[in-house]
């Protein structure tokens, strides 16, 4: 089996901060979503979708950056 090098794991954010940021961004995605869901169209719903796609690729990307594991952190 393959280990991971130990890496100092330093807190950066307290967790009320990380709370705080998590349902704020919680907050603006159910506005998203009920705002496509008010609109009714099949266009808000694609749009909807897109968002959503690429805010959680984002974050992913950011999270790899942070454990310091994204293989091509440039692209």
């Amino acid at each position: 089996m393959m280990r991971t090098p130990n890496q100092d794991k330093k807190p950066s954010r307290s967790k009320m901060g990380v709370l705080l940021q998590r349902s704020f961004s919680t907050v603006v995605l159910l506005g998203l979503l009920a705002g496509a869901l008010w609109w009714d169209r099949e266009l808000g719903y694609y749009g909807l979708v897109c968002i959503f796609c690429i805010l959680a690729s984002w974050e992913w990307r950011h999270m790899l950056l942070r454990s310091r594991k994204a293989s091509q952190p440039n692209l």
